[in-house]
């Protein structure tokens, strides 16, 4: 360590290993993410439908509209078979794109079939090839991405508070010994 010109101790700051959990993102975010400073430790393609807060493309709300259920999935959000894009049924409704009558058909259809196939307003004038091709298309704009460990400074704490949650549980468990297997120590004397 190296002292300044003025003989003073030199700074430290206390820094922690963060890991990110792996996300499903749309890929033209992906550059955004490398300019705020995460790296991509591997890049997988994924489907539409596995974005866990899908909102609805109409009214931009991820939640239920018409039931008090605060939990996905909410019964009067709908997920288009062919572009796996969202949609409320009421917003749909409420712009003319289909009716009750309509909704009672589907619903109707799908206590018989689980597996009924329902399109969105975008998609449902398509010919089945045409389906197909938007499909295959939109299976390629999302990718799963797992996230490099990074360092990050002690003051983020206080501008992220899940961040600090994190920490204090951390630091309440980093005394617990680690029981999965023989220590570290062990395993390179041999």
């Amino acid at each position: 360590k190296k002292r300044d010109r003025n003989n003073d101790p030199p700074l430290q700051q206390k820094q922690y290993l963060t890991h990110f959990a792996p996300m499903t993102i749309e890929k033209w975010a992906l550059p955004m993410f490398k300019r705020a400073g995460f790296t991509p430790a591997s890049n997988k393609p994924a489907a539409l439908a596995e974005i866990e807060d899908a909102c609805c493309e109409i009214c931009n709300y991820n939640g239920g509209k018409e039931s008090l259920n605060s939990e996905p999935p909410y019964p009067d959000m709908y997920i288009c078979d062919v572009c796996h894009r969202t949609y409320h049924w009421s917003c749909m409704k409420e712009i003319g794109c289909y009716t009750d009558a309509q909704r009672q058909i589907f619903l109707q259809k799908q206590e018989i079939d689980n597996n009924n196939y329902w399109a969105c307003p975008a998609c449902a004038p398509l010919s089945e090839d045409e389906k197909l091709i938007r499909a295959n298309s939109f299976s390629n704009e999302v990718a799963r991405i797992d996230w490099e460990p990074s360092w990050e400074p002690e003051d983020i704490k206080e501008a992220w508070p899940n961040f600090h949650q994190c920490i204090i549980k951390f630091e309440a468990h980093k005394a617990d010994p680690d029981l999965r297997g023989p220590p570290f120590w062990l395993l390179t004397l041999s």
